[in-house]
């Protein structure tokens, strides 16, 4: 496999194309590509996928890849190494951002290859790309001032996107975590949890934490509050004895539940059962 070496800062380019002229390659720098329109298949590191208008691919240097076109696609592509993004000769960016921007592209280039959900700005980064074209055109320099700027705003969407991408993921995995919850709240060793760490493929400190900043409760007292309303409601609505109800939800034995119980509600469950029903046949008594 052949491995593209650039010693520019940046380069750019726009074309139009209806077959690829490079083999599978790799690169020391990281790409940017665009596809402004066309369609085809991109192989990247052994697996293709499709591409259409509106596409954007962010290539580490690891990477290798080729695109097997069926229709004739217009390309921008950026390349570009780290040091770039430093900054150009008349503009030094913040320790903080070159920080960020070393973490940035790590996660970018290892957590999805092809930035392509539909709420991802396209139109916007269409425009983005024909402006570096002609700023690019215009100067040829790797320290032109406004095409630096211009990548940076190309990075900060990306950067926008894999945000949301982030919180979509987080919302749907606390959202699995609780419905897993409910579904087995009848087998406590299987919501223990070191079990549910191992399930939802998580530390077991790290899912604790991210269970209270999710759910604004610990694991713990969220399960304790949940078991507690199902017991609540078959005392309530129920015919179930208090050792059938303590069998079903997982209790130990009937000790366990009444002593879970008289903790969490200062009375134990048979007291509890007999006041609801004095309130209510007290209320049926208001009635006639």
């Amino acid at each position: 496999m052949i491995k593209c070496i650039q010693h520019r800062a940046i380069e750019v380019s726009n074309f139009s194309v209806s077959s690829w002229s490079l083999p599978e390659h790799s690169h020391n720098h990281f790409e940017l590509t665009f596809i402004h329109k066309g369609s085809g298949m991109h192989r990247l590191n052994g697996i293709n996928s499709p591409y259409g208008a509106g596409n954007l691919f962010l290539l580490g240097p690891t990477d290798y890849h080729f695109f097997e076109i069926r229709e004739e696609t217009e390309f921008t592509v950026l390349k570009f190494i780290n040091v770039y993004l430093k900054g150009v000769a008349s503009v030094q960016v913040q320790t903080a951002w070159n920080h960020y921007i070393d973490s940035f592209l790590l996660q970018a280039v290892t957590k999805d290859h092809s930035i392509t959900e539909p709420c991802f700005n396209k139109e916007t980064m269409e425009q983005l790309m024909r402006l570096i074209n002609r700023a690019w055109s215009a100067s040829k320099s790797d320290n032109d001032e406004l095409i630096f700027f211009l990548t940076h705003a190309v990075l900060s969407l990306i950067k926008k996107q894999l945000m949301a991408d982030n919180a979509d993921h987080y919302q749907e995995k606390i959202t699995a975590i609780v419905h897993y919850i409910h579904a087995n709240i009848y087998n406590p060793s299987s919501i223990q949890i070191g079990n549910l760490a191992e399930k939802f493929h998580l530390s077991a400190t790290y899912l604790g934490d991210y269970f209270r900043e999710k759910m604004g409760v610990s694991l713990r007292d969220y399960i304790a509050r949940y078991r507690l309303s199902l017991v609540e409601t078959r005392l309530t609505h129920g015919d179930f004895t208090v050792k059938e109800i303590a069998s079903e939800l997982g209790f130990s034995d009937l000790s366990h539940l009444t002593n879970f119980f008289q903790k969490h509600k200062g009375m134990s469950p048979s007291l509890y059962r007999k006041q609801i029903k004095l309130g209510q046949k007290d209320r049926n008594t208001n009635t006639h």
